[in-house]
């Protein structure tokens, strides 16, 4: 049981557009609690977004007063966090000045651990600057810079960790060759990385050197099919060279394993970050076709199918062994994204020809009626984390007053639901008043991170507990504005869903 006192303050002008929020007097008993005595418990806020000519800043701040408050009572000011930070919580300042061929920009990040597990390195902070110039004609130039310092709270470690900065520089050319019915691009760079590591068992200043080269190049193609519909075909085809450096000795700060996909066909790197420069030797093939209303040039469907032939082995991984993926022939991965009929459709997929499988599929449709009605389905599949999942939301007015909504997400792989939600909303004239029963599965957080560092939403396991809750919203007319808790579960729950003033 608690009860809840939020504030808020928000600014908008030409310079600052941002919310700084307190969510505090959380009065909780102990039913439930192991890890804590009864105790105030609080989340402060502050986003901010600001634009000063060519300078453009971002705060986006979060503190937790425990680890357990967004499981108990979630993130309230938004659906953003919802369940990414169920892992960390993180923040992030970052200020950035464009102008001209110049991009410069400094930021810092941190994590607040949610899990007993340490949180990632931070940021304290990271710089980057990269001019683009011209030569002659179509030959471009350019000369990036990375400076980054990563650290770790040490008062959460038994031990101090491995700390260090890192600077990555690189010069590159690009011979760009474009026309209406096509372009050609050739591209060539020289990538230099080096350390200076503090508490490092190994060598205190590593550094990696290679090169990489590029050819890529599409055409073109569009037809009218009559009745104000235009079709294109733009098929595509691109040859990749990186050099291999031995890796296996370099810390990881912020390296990261990208999902594949059809974006990634056409990548220069398969790792997020800088700790880790993936070698390649490939060539990739794609095609995309889009369906067009020739008046309004607007998109109504778009497919997209590609396939990536490895011409050597990979040697270069994250955990520093050549695994089955690292030696595979080939790949194909596409997407499909559009409407047809009353009805949204989103869909991915990537086949390994080598373990003849489906490492990945992803499907989500929504249809909404005149009446308001909605309805959404969504399926994901991803082999490497043993991913089996379908999710089912719908939201229904009866009357103009009345409307109710619910959602069933359910686990394939362990059998189990993973959450589920079903409730009502009354409108009145002044008073809107939403009673929502959730379901969800109590299961431990491990942070699985997929693009980026970004954290996957964790899936049940077999021996997980579900925990029901209770919420009660009522908002005033004119007065709302701030602590959409069960807008936050609808619009995440139930896809295509806005909350309407």
């Amino acid at each position: 049981r608690a009860t809840d006192l939020r504030t808020a303050w928000r600014g908008n002008d030409a310079q600052y557009n941002g919310v700084l929020s307190r969510r505090d007097w959380l009065r909780a008993g102990n039913e439930g609690v192991t890890s804590f005595d009864p105790a105030d418990r609080w989340l402060t806020r502050l986003d901010h977004r600001g634009q000063f000519g060519a300078l453009s800043t971002l705060v986006n701040y979060a503190k937790a007063s425990d680890r357990d408050y967004l499981a108990d009572f979630g993130y309230g000011a938004g659906p953003d966090l919802e369940f990414a930070s169920q892992v960390t919580l993180p923040s992030r300042a970052e200020a950035r000045y464009r102008r001209g061929g110049w991009d410069a920009r400094v930021w810092a990040q941190s994590f607040q651990p949610l899990t007993e597990r340490p949180a990632p390195w931070r940021r304290m902070p990271e710089a980057n600057v990269v001019y683009r110039g011209r030569l002659a004609g179509p030959l471009e130039w350019s000369l990036a810079s990375v400076w980054s310092w990563f650290d770790r709270d040490h008062a959460e470690l038994a031990t101090p960790s491995l700390a260090g900065r890192r600077l990555h520089v690189e010069p590159g050319a690009r011979l760009r060759l474009a026309r209406p019915f096509g372009f050609l691009t050739l591209g060539a760079a020289y990538r230099y990385t080096e350390w200076h590591l503090d508490h490092a068992h190994r060598d205190a200043t590593p550094h990696r050197a290679l090169a990489r080269a590029s050819i890529d190049g599409g055409l073109f193609f569009e037809r009218p099919l009559g009745a104000g519909w235009m079709q294109t075909l733009e098929p595509r085809v691109a040859y990749f060279r990186q050099e291999h450096a031995e890796q296996d000795h370099l810390p990881r700060f912020d390296a990261a394993a990208l999902t594949f996909g059809y974006d990634q066909l056409f990548r220069t790197d398969r790792f997020a970050g800088l700790d880790r420069i993936g070698d390649a030797h490939h060539v990739s093939a794609g095609v995309v076709s889009r369906m067009l209303q020739a008046e309004r040039g607007a998109e109504r469907l778009v497919a997209r199918v590609g396939a990536i032939a490895w011409l050597d082995d990979r040697r270069v991984t994250l955990n520093g062994k050549s695994g089955a993926n690292e030696t595979r022939p080939a790949a194909f991965a596409g997407d499909l994204t559009g409407h047809i009929g009353p009805v949204r459709i989103t869909g991915t997929a990537a086949w390994d020809t080598d373990g003849r499988r489906l490492d990945e599929a992803g499907l989500v449709a929504t249809t909404r009626s005149e009446s308001g009605r909605i309805v959404s389905f969504g399926y994901r599949r991803r082999a490497a984390i043993d991913v089996d999942q379908t999710d089912i939301g719908i939201y229904a007015p009866v009357t103009h007053r009345l409307s109710i909504f619910g959602r069933w997400n359910h686990d394939w792989q362990n059998g189990q639901m993973v959450e589920g939600f079903a409730g009502f909303g009354w409108r009145g004239c002044c008073v809107e008043v939403k009673l929502l029963w959730r379901r969800l599965i109590d299961a431990p957080r491990h942070p699985s991170f997929g693009n980026a560092g970004t954290p996957l939403q964790a899936t049940g396991a077999p021996d997980a507990t579900p925990e029901d809750r209770v919420m009660l919203q009522v908002s005033l007319s004119g007065l709302a504005g701030f602590g959409r808790r069960i807008e936050s579960h609808l619009e995440r729950g139930v896809r295509g869903y806005r909350r309407t003033p």
